[in-house]
């Protein structure tokens, strides 16, 4: 067997345990990249979650109401401060390789009586002449019906397509602006209908129980 032959021999076996613990290194650095990935995103979440609480759409409403009775009939004026936000413990967040992936919720719309103004019952009259010389009047039941009524149109105004679809909107661009300097892929989804991956490495959100 010639010298030449002999160091072939040689070189192989070493060669190819240089590649293997070249593989087994670089499998190190990706493990130990995933782990401090993993690590980031559990911080990410909890910035995510304490943003998206404060990220909200307000404004005013003021709601006129007619309301009917038998041969009663009022008229009424509601002030309201409204609101869409997304409730937190509906995010949900997975990570994936090193895409972490998160869903908006379906936002929320509030309607609150304003503190000052409130609901103002302006006036109340009859149809029935008897009835309108001794003053008609509304029992409490019918002026809560009435306050219900006005909270009820004043969501409706509020939770129109335009508006949600602005409040997913600006809630995403501020995630993703929040998210620009993270290393990785950060993937937001606007739609609660949007699928994450099937089988995903860690669900960050919902927290289990």
């Amino acid at each position: 067997m010639s010298k030449h032959r002999k160091g072939l021999y040689i070189a192989i076996p070493v060669l190819l345990l240089l590649i293997v613990g070249a593989v087994l290194l670089l499998r190190g650095e990706r493990a130990k990249e995933r782990t401090r990935l993993s690590h980031l995103y559990d911080t990410v979440i909890t910035d995510i979650t304490d943003v998206l609480r404060v990220t909200v759409l307000e404004s005013e409403e003021v709601v006129p109401v007619r309301y009917r009775t038998g041969r009663t009939e009022a008229f009424g004026v509601g002030h309201y401060r409204t609101r869409i936000y997304f409730d937190v413990e509906r995010l949900a967040a997975v990570q994936h390789g090193d895409t972490l992936f998160v869903r908006l919720p379906q936002p929320e719309v509030a309607a609150l009586e304003d503190e000052t103004r409130g609901f103002v019952l302006v006036d109340v009259w009859s149809r029935d002449f008897g009835t309108n010389l001794i003053g008609p009047h509304l029992s409490t039941t019918q002026e809560n019906e009435m306050r219900l009524k006005a909270v009820e149109e004043a969501r409706r105004r509020v939770s129109s397509a335009e508006n949600l679809s602005r409040a997913r909107s600006e809630a995403a661009a501020v995630l993703t602006d929040m998210l620009s300097l993270v290393p990785g892929t950060v993937i937001v989804y606007t739609s609660p209908f949007d699928p994450l991956p099937d089988a995903p490495d860690r669900v960050l959100l919902p927290r289990k129980q």
